[in-house]
């Protein structure tokens, strides 16, 4: 028998704190009273049963049976895992390893980032938003991925160090994209516009257009490498929608914090266009936020 467990690493004051409770570790040799020997382990730490030991399996009444339960606060021991946000418990006979989770690890690394932040851009496109971040040394372009190969080429030639993955992101596993510190995507509006939704009788139903399932792939991509920061562009419609509800949520639930709003640039910084669009930054970092600065005029320069 094992027993997989994957969870938070808890806080109890100013201490860490682990907590595993099951019925199954009866079977496992961690019965309530038995004696806790803690061993580091790899990036981890290892508990094993011992006849003398500090910690012990402790246990509450469920059922009429005592379930055990292994609660530990100790700082020292758990000192390897403070770092991960997510860790992963293999119980065996005589034996509990407990290590960072795949995704623990990649939420550290995530918030261990510097630059030159390691870029992807899905829904290239011509390459706006990747164009907007190419002028800062911040980032660092290593791929695309865009379906339509008059929009690939003209992308591709403007990083030609970057690799294009030309094909439909529903195709393509997360696994086969390099792995990146910042994801852009401008997932296709088509479904969700006004003249879209019209044009393809998707009043109600956009997530069911030839586009609008994208957002789909995209959470499962995020999901897959856990970059450090995400962002999103689209029509202000999308922010009503199923799909991009869904999107927030999922991302929130990974751990994300998630900024949205409607930039207004006619009214917000007297861009002489008045095309709104809806903008989304999901940082694992909380505290990121937009704010508009207003261009004021100069003399000579006329404004249409």
């Amino acid at each position: 028998m094992k027993l997989v467990s994957f969870q938070k690493l808890g806080r109890n004051r100013d201490h860490p704190r682990l907590w595993l409770e099951s019925q199954r570790l009866d079977a496992l040799g961690f019965s309530a009273g038995t004696p806790l020997l803690i061993r580091p382990f790899n990036r981890g730490i290892r508990l094993i049963p011992a006849q003398r030991a500090s910690n012990h399996v402790s246990h509450r009444i469920f059922g009429g049976r005592k379930r055990p339960i292994i609660d530990i606060e100790n700082k020292t021991a758990l000192g390897f895992l403070i770092d991960y946000s997510e860790l992963k418990l293999t119980a065996r006979f005589g034996e509990i390893e407990i290590l960072p989770s795949i995704r623990g690890f990649h939420i550290a690394r995530g918030f261990a980032a510097r630059p030159p932040f390691r870029t992807l851009e899905v829904f290239c496109g011509g390459g706006t938003l990747s164009a907007a971040l190419a002028q800062s040394t911040n980032f660092s372009l290593v791929a695309g991925l865009e379906i339509e190969p008059k929009f690939a080429d003209v992308w591709q030639r403007a990083h030609p160090e970057a690799v294009l993955y030309q094909t439909d992101l529903r195709l393509i596993h997360p696994s086969e994209v390099p792995g990146h510190d910042v994801l852009i995507a401008s997932i296709p509006c088509t479904s969700h516009s006004t003249l879209g939704r019209a044009k393809k009788s998707l009043a109600g139903k956009p997530e069911l257009g030839d586009t609008g399932d994208l957002f789909l792939s995209v959470a499962h991509l995020i999901a897959h490498h856990l970059p450090a920061a995400c962002i999103f562009e689209n029509v202000p419609a999308f922010a009503n929608s199923l799909a991009c509800q869904s999107l927030v949520n999922h991302l929130k639930k990974l751990g994300y914090s998630v900024f949205e709003t409607i930039l207004d640039p006619l009214n917000e910084w007297n861009e002489p266009q008045d095309r709104r669009r809806w903008i989304a930054v999901a940082t694992l970092k909380p505290g990121f936020q937009i704010k508009a600065h207003v261009c004021r005029s100069i003399p000579g320069l006329a404004v249409f």
